[in-house]
């Protein structure tokens, strides 16, 4: 055990699986018995259990949990606050939706029959990503939602149709892909 600088008495242990290591750190002794009761389930636990559902038992106790993964799918499953770190510095943090919302209602998730490679090129749209079922478009900034609904009408049948915000992944990826790279003070 560790004292904190808020003065609260924490713990912090590791949980493995295949794909992730999950750091968990709590911050009062309540939830340093449910760390202990988690480590008691992970020991007892079947092979093939998921160990997030001790973060997500320790959540739900009302325990502080401070998560660490790179995979932002599942940040987003699991997080009610984000803060991200690139190049050794904090490029945001907040409530998820505060983050999501911080970056706008600028994703459009579509299903058409037919080829994806129909929706290249329409005025308003950014970037395609055909995602299998689902064709991801990023707007433009200021392009009129409405308008591109109406060229994928014109090229193909269009059988489901969303507009959202971005995923905590795509954020990443503008925050710390390739083009953030190249650009001055990324």
């Amino acid at each position: 055990m560790e004292e904190d600088s808020g003065g609260q008495v924490g713990d912090q242990r590791g949980l493995q699986s295949r794909r992730h290591q999950l750091e968990i750190r709590t911050l009062s002794p309540v939830a340093t018995g449910a760390v202990q009761a988690a480590e008691r389930r992970e020991q007892h636990r079947p092979e093939g259990d998921d160990p997030q559902q001790a973060v997500l038992d320790l959540r739900a106790s009302g325990s502080t949990v401070i998560f660490s993964t790179h995979d932002m799918n599942t940040a987003e499953a699991m997080c009610d606050f984000v803060f991200m770190i690139f190049k050794g510095r904090k490029v945001l943090d907040g409530t998820l939706a505060d983050v999501q919302d911080r970056y706008g209602t600028d994703t459009i998730r579509a299903r058409i029959d037919g080829e994806a490679t129909r929706l290249h090129g329409i005025p308003g749209v950014e970037r395609v990503t055909d995602r299998g079922q689902i064709q991801e478009l990023r707007l433009e900034s200021g392009a009129d939602s409405q308008e591109v609904l109406a060229a994928i009408m014109s090229r193909a049948r269009v059988t489901h149709f969303e507009l959202g915000r971005p995923s905590l992944h795509d954020i990443f990826v503008r925050i710390a892909g390739p083009e953030a790279e190249e650009a001055p003070n990324a």
